[in-house]
């Protein structure tokens, strides 16, 4: 949150113990709030999976296939460094097909069966 808000200046502010505190309790607002309307701590760490999920496997496939568009469409050179057999919008679009089906499939289950 830090980053968000002071962006390059944040080194500056991250020695401030008071400032790094405050942020700290800030961020513990939204679980507290989440727990006052949902006592079962299953289905709370359920649906934190379905954002782990997300997170590993749903984001990075697509940050891939965009910024290799952009970066297409920029002018740079086809390939990077990074590049190899598995490192292509084949996978990644694979990859995220697959996610978004586990994610639909876990959500969906949640949904019809809960945490019994």
């Amino acid at each position: 949150m830090m980053a968000t808000i002071y962006g390059e200046d944040v080194r500056n502010y991250e020695s401030n113990l008071r400032l790094r505190v405050a942020y700290r309790l800030v961020s513990t607002i939204p679980p507290i709030v989440g727990a006052i309307f949902v006592r079962e701590l299953g289905l709370i760490t359920a649906y934190a999976g379905l954002f782990s999920i997300a997170t590993a496997f749903v984001f990075p496939p697509l940050l891939y296939i965009r910024s290799k568009a952009i970066s297409r469409k920029a002018g740079f050179g086809k390939q990077t460094c990074y590049e190899n057999v598995w490192a292509s919008t084949t996978w990644a679009s694979i990859i995220f097909f697959c996610s978004s089906v586990s994610i639909l499939y876990v959500f969906l289950s949640l949904i019809h069966h809960g945490t019994e």
